[in-house]
């Protein structure tokens, strides 16, 4: 049937005629749900859902929850992007109302980082992500925390500062068992490291991200813990987050990880992280799963160095095969301004194409988005530079976009791989 689709969509595209109108118009009709649609309208046959009753979702929860799966997106007490300095989109019933309506897993953006969490050495301060926490509690809804010991956002009193390889590790150990004390039974898996390797190629504290060239290998990223406690320092935060809390999940989060082809100078880094995380599983480091975070663009001045499809699907069998779940924890697709019709179905289409290699996976268990309305997204900040945004699957009224549309679509009926 998909080899029909294909054609029809191929025979559409050549009635145009002209080559530059060819391929937008093959890429633009690309979208699975339009399809559908079009089957539905002319008396086709219809997809066959992946569950009884899935066809009849009309959320992004109640698609997911029919096949037992997790969709996600962050949530922030803190977005200025649009509603000026004062700003809590938590405090915003239409935020609120659509978070508890399409999601079964929450990912706190920030609130989390241990610059809030614990602003004050030894003192915990759970205020902020209460908030979120309690929120989802509430609502039903699993949360995936977000990051126990990481780089970014670190606190005033750490960052910067020079500590004896004791003293960093008992005020580590001491935070990783605060945090996961407080929140046991209520935060179902964590980052527990983020961004926390990079390639070997320059690992001054000043370099914030070092170039990746071929044979570098990868090596802790330079910051106030791995200076202290050394390289060890991640397999250590591991057994102690395993040690405070024996049942929640507990994952590696990192970019570019994800899946690039031999020639993408990314892939020094993703084949560096694998082979540091099949080290951890040897070595009998409790580690659960690693997150991808994915964040893509269409026609960004970085596209040409995202991963493909195909190879994160290669990526996510190998790490199936050490026996780990995957994630996708971060996905957002920036599309450059002016904002058209075409581009909305690309953004869709790329979309798809991922979410559909881990709804396919074995071993991938969750699909979050970094965040999920135009209207509170951190690529409306980051993305001035190339001017570009509308990079969630809402726009900043809340209106689905062909992304929503697309993802729901494939809930309901993409199938795992045979």
């Amino acid at each position: 049937m998909k080899n029909t689709i294909k054609h029809r969509r191929l025979l559409r595209c050549f009635g145009f005629g002209v080559l530059a109108v060819l391929l937008t118009a093959c890429v633009s009709a690309d979208l699975d749900y339009l399809e559908e649609a079009e089957n539905l309208t002319s008396g086709k046959t219809a997809a066959l859902p992946v569950a009884p009753g899935s066809s009849d979702a009309t959320t992004l929860r109640q698609a997911a929850q029919a096949r037992d799966f997790k969709v996600g997106a962050a949530a922030t007490l803190v977005s200025c992007y649009w509603d000026g300095f004062l700003c809590n989109p938590m405090l915003v019933p239409r935020y609120t109302t659509t978070l508890a309506r399409e999601y079964n897993l929450i990912i706190p953006e920030g609130e989390q980082m241990w610059e809030n969490i614990h602003p004050i050495k030894g003192r915990l301060d759970s205020t902020k992500s209460d908030f979120i926490v309690d929120f989802a509690v509430k609502n039903g809804i699993d949360v995936h925390g977000h990051a126990l010991v990481a780089h970014n956002m670190q606190p005033a009193w750490l960052k910067g500062k020079e500590f004896s390889k004791e003293d960093m590790s008992a005020i580590v150990k001491n935070h990783i068992f605060s945090v996961l004390e407080h929140y046991r039974g209520r935060v179902q898996a964590w980052n527990v490291t983020n961004e926390a390797l990079v390639c070997n190629t320059d690992i001054r504290p000043e370099v914030i991200e070092p170039p990746c060239r071929p044979g570098s290998g990868v090596v802790p990223r330079v910051w106030a813990v791995s200076q202290a406690m050394g390289p060890g320092y991640i397999e250590q935060v591991f057994r102690w987050a395993r040690e405070a809390d024996p049942d929640v999940l507990l994952f590696y989060n990192d970019y570019n990880i994800e899946g690039f082809a031999s020639n993408n100078w990314n892939k020094e880094k993703e084949d560096g992280t694998f082979e540091f995380i099949r080290n951890m599983v040897d070595n009998g480091v409790p580690i659960d799963g690693v997150g991808f975070q994915l964040h893509l663009s269409i026609d960004g001045q970085w596209s040409r160095f995202e991963p493909t499809s195909s190879d994160f699907a290669d990526n996510v069998r190998r790490y199936n095969e050490l026996g780990l779940q995957v994630r996708i924890t971060e996905m957002d697709v920036a599309i450059k301004r002016p904002v058209s019709e075409e581009k909305l179905k690309r953004q869709a289409e790329k979309y798809r194409r991922f979410l559909n290699v881990c709804l396919q996976a074995e071993n991938c268990t969750a699909f979050v988005t970094w965040g999920f309305t135009d209207k509170h997204s951190w690529i409306n900040d980051v993305g001035r530079p190339e001017n570009v945004g509308s990079a969630l699957l809402l726009d900043e009224n809340y209106v689905k976009k062909h992304a929503y549309k697309e993802i729901l679509h494939a809930l309901k009926y993409t199938h795992k791989a045979p």
